[in-house]
């Protein structure tokens, strides 16, 4: 039995360790806030819990968001108790503000949305506690901010010491090595046609090219220089996507080539061997030459083999995109100039629109309910 939970704590050593020191910001922000005579002091525990991420980047920017969503939440909610008097009126008021804010979190990506939920949240909460306690109201709403400032110091102060950096190196080295062996899967996929081992191939590039999006946002947090470049880097993740999208069409058209003849395989060959090289260099300090070298080929093939050509051609398309993000990530310039491969973020305008009328018939009974009841 002894050995049993000896196991078990040594291997939840580092959980354990997260949560005590978890506690121990939640408690001493807590004490602080009782100590400053701060209105509702346990706002400043939960703050201290809710703030704690795994990196300090994530940790330091989502505490920057929270203060921030706080601070406009609570003088939206403090302007809204000194304007209308009316319960019927401030719920409606309510409704409207809220029904904003979520329509824009739904609307924003990242922390960002979560600066805007927390500006309806805290309107809320300051609306309600504040309409019957009229003498409070100032202490309600600045000690609700301050309990927040006091939360996220502490949470920092006993976390962050203890809270890895996350590694934008080693980031940064997964993202360069999924998109050379993109290019050699492409190359194999000319010379040896659409195998099972290929296929393996393709959703092994395509899983890993998943978790490196996905580490993005945390991989950037508290970081404005690598901020710049997220953009580029999802521009290059969408192009790697649509460069693996165009092989495998490619493969299942030159499966569909039943006269295979020398010509056929010649320029496949050709190409192949400029992708291999590509691959291989793809820090090249020439990349646009091999780049115009493939173009010329799928050119000349065109003119001797259409349809060869202009699959070759796709792929050549595809491939230049891949190769102009590279070149914009590597050089990372201050202001990219916009160019026919910018991209825009997709934002799902209904679905906000149908968040936003949720919150605020959500609001609307729950207020209807308090002003009726009394």
């Amino acid at each position: 039995m002894l050995f049993r939970l000896h196991r078990f704590f040594g291997n939840q050593r580092p959980q354990m360790a997260a949560a005590i020191r978890g506690t121990a910001a939640a408690l001493t922000a807590l004490a602080a806030a009782e100590f400053m005579g701060l209105a509702c002091p346990y706002w400043a525990a939960m703050t201290a819990l809710i703030v704690i991420q795994p990196t300090r980047g994530l940790l330091l920017e989502k505490s920057f968001y929270r203060l921030l969503g706080t601070a406009v939440g609570s003088a939206a909610g403090l302007l809204l108790l000194l304007c209308i008097r009316s319960p019927m009126l401030l719920t409606l008021a309510l409704c409207l503000w809220i029904a904003i804010c979520v329509g824009v979190g739904n609307l924003l990506y990242g922390l960002r949305s979560y600066a805007s939920l927390m500006a309806g949240c805290t309107c809320a909460v300051i609306a309600m506690s504040g309409y019957q306690n009229q003498p409070l109201l100032y202490d309600i709403a600045f000690g609700r901010v301050a309990c927040i400032i006091v939360g996220i110091i502490f949470a920092t102060l006993v976390t962050a010491l203890f809270t890895p950096r996350e590694s934008r190196a080693e980031f940064m080295e997964r993202l360069d090595r999924v998109t050379a062996e993109s290019v050699a899967w492409l190359a194999l996929l000319l010379r040896q046609g659409r195998s099972n081992e290929l296929v393996r191939a393709e959703h092994d590039l395509l899983t890993e090219i998943s978790e490196i999006e996905g580490l993005l946002d945390a991989v950037g947090a508290g970081s404005l220089p690598f901020k710049k470049q997220t953009r580029q880097i999802r521009s290059l993740i969408t192009s790697l996507l649509s460069l693996l999208a165009v092989g495998r069409l490619a493969g299942a058209q030159l499966a569909r080539h039943n006269e295979m003849d020398r010509r056929h395989r010649h320029w496949q060959d050709l190409l192949a061997s400029h992708l291999e090289q590509l691959a291989e260099s793809l820090e090249c300090p020439a990349p646009g030459e091999i780049a115009a070298e493939m173009t010329a080929i799928a050119a000349e093939a065109k003119s001797h083999l259409p349809l060869l050509g202009e699959t070759l051609a796709d792929i050549v398309t595809s491939l230049q995109l891949v190769l102009a993000e590279c070149n914009s990530l590597i050089h990372a310039p201050k202001e990219r100039p916009v160019n026919q491969f910018h991209r825009h973020r997709h934002r799902d305008w209904r679905e906000a629109y149908r968040a936003a009328i949720r919150a605020a018939l959500t609001i609307a009974a729950v207020g209807v309910t308090w002003s009726i009841s009394g």
